[in-house]
């Protein structure tokens, strides 16, 4: 995933896979904002060391010497398993924002999960390297004042962006919710358009964006009625 883009639609758009875990997450009244993955560069990195390490082990591979082609094939070994390990990351690693609290799913073998309530986020930073900044992602420490205390999220896409929306929504408070006094889809249509409005804020979304999205959701509700 090149960009971030925050997947704010329900969870009948998400896959199949990401709907099971994000859907045991969420309370029944619970909004969702954004799922966010790590960055492609997760794996790109160390398959671009596998790549290196396949130039390298075939080298000391035609030297026809033994040892340096038992180095070769350890170099070539290590490349795979950390490109395998990494790969997995990806695929099992993700952050779900809501407009309650911020979720981290994490472990391809032994599943961890934690949550901080933005009502308890005391400070969030960002930090970028060269790379990072050239790729745009970076780590997110989000300091808590619950008993999980810091939380370190690496890898994460834009993380200013996500900085922004995680600040947008703490301001708004834990009260943030529906009118319940409107009936049937159009609660559903404001809530779309709440959070559509949240992601603009955030700077998720452009301007045009952000007015394209509501248009079409107009039609959408114009169609329905």
């Amino acid at each position: 995933m090149g960009q971030y883009e925050p997947q704010s639609p329900g969870l009948d758009q998400l896959s199949s896979r990401t709907q099971r875990v994000v859907g045991t997450m969420l309370d029944s009244d619970e909004r969702l904002v954004a799922v966010i993955h790590p960055h492609w560069w997760l794996v790109l990195g160390p398959a671009s060391v596998f790549v290196a390490a396949s130039v390298i082990a075939v080298l000391l591979t035609t030297l026809n010497y033994p040892l340096l082609s038992l180095v070769g094939l350890v170099i070539l070994g290590v490349a795979v398993v950390n490109m395998v390990v990494r790969g997995l990351q990806w695929y099992f690693e993700m952050l779900v924002v809501t407009d309650r609290r911020v979720r981290f799913a994490r472990g391809v073998v032994l599943r961890r999960t934690s949550e901080i309530p933005l009502r308890h986020v005391n400070d969030i930073t960002t930090e970028q390297g060269i790379i990072g900044r050239l790729l745009h992602f970076g780590r997110l420490r989000i300091d808590s004042g619950n008993a999980s205390g810091n939380e370190l999220v690496t890898f994460i896409p834009n993380p200013a962006r996500l900085q922004q929306l995680l600040a947008s929504l703490e301001d708004r408070g834990s009260n943030y919710s529906l009118p319940a006094t409107l009936p049937g889809d159009g609660d559903d249509r404001l809530s779309r358009l709440e959070r559509l409005a949240i992601l603009h804020a955030g700077g998720f979304l452009t301007q045009r964006e952000f007015e394209q999205a509501k248009a079409s959701l107009l039609r959408e509700a114009d169609g329905q009625s």
